[in-house]
């Protein structure tokens, strides 16, 4: 069985796309996470500001300069696999996207065209975890 603590009980948090404004999701999350019991680290990950209300951010997941249990990705869909990719290159173990853009009709694209290459990169990066844990095993 997979090992569910780093999505059900992480203890540190990259907040990918993390905002002060807390009248976007984007800045809603990001404070929750700060103000309101989260007792864990948390990293706000942007490329348009140093700092996110008071805690330091960082402008890219590679930037980060401990490990992170979880990424909370809040970019635009089409940005969504590239940064799996960067949390799966970081280490980071489990991820909850919240993004909009993946099933609007209204230009043509379809959930499939997300998920196909998000899956694919997912199980990539579980392979390679799995394949990673069986060498240290001595398996």
């Amino acid at each position: 069985m997979p090992d569910l603590r780093p999505l059900l009980s992480p203890d540190s948090v990259a907040v990918i796309g993390a905002s002060a404004d807390t009248e976007t999701l984007r800045g809603r999350l990001t404070h929750a996470l700060i103000g309101h019991g989260y007792d864990g680290r948390v990293f706000p990950v942007t490329r348009s500001k140093s700092e996110v209300l008071g805690l330091r951010a960082y402008p890219s997941v590679a930037a980060l300069p401990d490990p992170v249990d979880l990424a909370v990705i809040l970019v635009p869909a089409a940005h969504v696999v590239e940064m799996l990719d960067q949390c799966g290159q970081r280490g980071i173990r489990a991820a909850v996207v919240i993004s909009s853009g993946f099933a609007d009709e209204s230009n043509g694209r379809s959930a499939r065209s997300f998920t196909t290459p998000a899956g694919a990169c997912c199980r990539r990066r579980a392979r390679r975890g799995r394949s990673r844990s069986a060498a240290r095993a001595g398996r």
